[in-house]
Protein backbone atom coordinates (compact mmCIF):
# COMPACT_ATOMS: atom_id res chain seq x y z
CA UNK A 1 0.00 0.00 0.00
CA UNK A 2 1.13 3.58 -1.05
CA UNK A 3 0.74 4.89 2.79
CA UNK A 4 2.81 2.19 4.58
CA UNK A 5 5.36 3.14 2.14
CA UNK A 6 5.06 6.59 2.79
CA UNK A 7 5.61 5.80 6.20
CA UNK A 8 8.40 3.39 5.61
CA UNK A 9 10.13 5.97 3.99
CA UNK A 10 9.27 8.74 7.02
CA UNK A 11 11.10 6.30 9.59
CA UNK A 12 14.16 5.12 7.21
CA UNK A 13 15.33 8.11 5.67
CA UNK A 14 17.58 10.82 6.71
CA UNK A 15 18.07 14.72 6.18
CA UNK A 16 16.63 15.92 3.39
CA UNK A 17 15.76 12.74 2.35
CA UNK A 18 13.04 12.50 5.62
CA UNK A 19 11.75 16.06 5.10
CA UNK A 20 10.81 15.01 1.02
CA UNK A 21 9.57 12.00 3.15
CA UNK A 22 7.19 14.01 5.50
CA UNK A 23 5.79 16.37 2.79
CA UNK A 24 4.93 13.47 0.76
CA UNK A 25 3.19 11.59 4.00
CA UNK A 26 1.22 15.35 4.31
CA UNK A 27 0.18 15.23 0.79
CA UNK A 28 -1.06 11.69 0.62
CA UNK A 29 -3.06 12.08 3.76
CA UNK A 30 -4.66 15.15 2.95
CA UNK A 31 -6.47 13.95 0.08
CA UNK A 32 -7.45 10.71 2.27
CA UNK A 33 -8.90 11.90 5.90
CA UNK A 34 -9.09 7.86 6.55
CA UNK A 35 -4.94 7.98 6.79
CA UNK A 36 -5.10 10.72 9.36
CA UNK A 37 -5.07 8.49 12.64
CA UNK A 38 -1.69 6.52 11.58
CA UNK A 39 -0.07 9.23 9.78
CA UNK A 40 -0.98 11.06 13.42
CA UNK A 41 1.07 8.07 14.96
CA UNK A 42 3.83 8.11 12.68
CA UNK A 43 4.57 11.72 13.50
CA UNK A 44 4.36 11.23 17.22
CA UNK A 45 6.38 8.50 17.36
CA UNK A 46 9.22 10.73 15.32
CA UNK A 47 8.96 13.67 17.18
CA UNK A 48 9.33 11.74 20.82
CA UNK A 49 12.28 10.00 19.60
CA UNK A 50 15.51 11.84 20.92
CA UNK A 51 17.39 14.84 19.04
CA UNK A 52 19.02 13.55 16.41
CA UNK A 53 17.86 9.64 17.01
CA UNK A 54 17.38 8.24 13.03
CA UNK A 55 17.94 11.52 11.72
CA UNK A 56 14.95 13.10 13.53
CA UNK A 57 17.03 16.41 13.61
CA UNK A 58 15.70 20.34 14.13
CA UNK A 59 15.07 20.33 10.63
CA UNK A 60 13.16 17.15 10.15
CA UNK A 61 11.39 17.92 13.49
CA UNK A 62 10.06 21.70 12.26
CA UNK A 63 8.85 20.00 9.22
CA UNK A 64 7.24 17.04 11.17
CA UNK A 65 5.26 20.01 13.32
CA UNK A 66 4.16 21.41 10.35
CA UNK A 67 2.78 18.50 8.50
CA UNK A 68 0.86 17.37 12.20
CA UNK A 69 -0.40 20.40 12.57
CA UNK A 70 -2.07 20.86 8.93
CA UNK A 71 -3.50 17.01 9.61
CA UNK A 72 -4.83 17.99 13.14
CA UNK A 73 -6.70 20.93 11.41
Amino acid sequence: MEFQGAVRAVAQETGTGRIAALRDLGELVAGSPGLRPGAVAALADGLRAPVGADGWDADARREAGRVLATLLR
